[in-house]
């Protein structure tokens, strides 16, 4: 039986006061500590604004760096292909003084100097060169007699006479005078096929100017710049009457970024200015064959997650593409380098941001 308290005109239940009691110290003791609780939350509340607030500092801190790191590898990049273009320019405008000034050159003195410039340590990548004399009609007996007693390469050849066709409608030819091939002893036998198989080339008995080439020397006769092609766009097909190209030494060839740069040389002091005087003191030109390889290859050298394109665009003109390097960057748009002292060259390069630098979701 509960006890009941008599302690006025109704009785009180002690159970009932004792659970007054108890609410009242509950609901004491709750009113002290809300304010903790308020606080609580507000310092969690604070603490999580902070986090927020320097975890999008660090994104845009490491955002930042990965745009610095970015702009740094594309000016690396530029940089070494901008200097080896130039180098490997300056080379072929060498070879053009030296021809223009010494109409007399012979082929070994043109091998002389080339070695005396020891491209395969100055300028690697240098495969060949070649002088294709602009020679009339009058003029081809002369031509014949020079290159029997020094033919290019050392190699005489016989055939008939060259299909008459010049780039400006007169008769005449365009022939060659002049070679020198740089190919590394490891690919002896690689040289061995070609000196076979372009023998008949670097004769009189042919005429570049009725030949894949034509296009070069036409462009690069009437507007006085170089000409830019990739070799094996120009060797797949044979003219009438010469030798395919081997199958092994077209399986070599494709294999390689290879390139032609044809640059006309004038008799005379100085360079024409306009088309006809252009015309009127085109002596030939020197073509210069290099392998792409040793240009683009240093310039991935320190990068990672890059990709480039080299290619060739004459004004008004779509770009030729001559090679490519680095594992392709998927969805990365590429970002075109032109190079002002070099007009012509063009430099795709696609550079996957995330493979530079930190990772914007690393805390450190």
């Amino acid at each position: 039986m509960r006890a009941q308290r008599l302690d006025g005109p109704f009785p009180i239940d002690d159970d009932g006061l004792a659970q007054r009691r108890s609410s009242t110290r509950a609901d004491h003791l709750l009113s002290k500590r809300r304010p903790w609780k308020l606080l609580v939350v507000l310092v969690l509340a604070a603490g999580l604004a902070a986090s927020v607030l320097s975890a999008s500092a660090w994104y845009a801190y490491v955002s930042s760096l990965r745009r610095q790191e970015v702009a740094s590898s594309l000016g690396n990049v530029k940089s070494i292909l901008g200097t080896a273009l130039e180098r490997d320019n300056d080379l072929l405008a060498t070879v053009n003084s030296e021809v223009a000034t010494h109409p007399q050159l012979t082929n070994a003195s043109l091998i002389a100097l080339l070695a005396r410039l020891d491209l395969s340590r100055n300028y690697p990548g240098t495969i060949a060169f070649t002088y294709v004399e602009n020679v009339s009609s009058a003029g081809l007996a002369r031509f014949e007699a020079v290159t029997r007693r020094d033919p290019p390469l050392g190699v005489v050849t016989a055939g008939s006479a060259p299909v008459a066709r010049s780039l400006d409608g007169r008769p005449g030819y365009c022939l060659t005078r002049l070679a020198a091939v740089e190919i590394p002893s490891v690919q002896a036998i690689i040289k061995d096929m070609l000196l076979q198989w372009v023998s008949p080339y670097l004769s009189a008995h042919y005429n570049f100017c009725h030949s894949s080439f034509q296009g070069l020397l036409d462009t690069s006769a009437r507007t006085g710049e170089a000409s830019v092609s990739s070799v094996v766009s120009l060797v797949y097909e044979a003219p009438p009457g010469m030798p395919a190209v081997p199958a092994p030494l077209l399986s070599f060839v494709a294999g390689l970024p290879i390139f032609v740069q044809v640059s006309p040389v004038y008799s005379g002091p100085q360079a024409p200015t306009t088309p006809q005087g252009r015309a009127h003191a085109l002596a030939g030109w020197t073509l210069g064959i290099f392998d792409a390889t040793d240009i683009l290859d240093p310039a991935l050298a320190n990068e990672k997650d890059v990709s480039l394109t080299l290619a060739y665009s004459r004004p008004g003109e779509k770009p030729v593409v001559l090679a490519r390097a680095g594992p392709r960057q998927a969805g990365v748009a590429p970002k075109e380098l032109t190079l002002p002292a070099e007009p012509g060259w063009v430099i795709d390069v696609a550079m996957d941001p995330r493979g530079s630098g930190l990772s914007p979701a690393v805390q450190g």
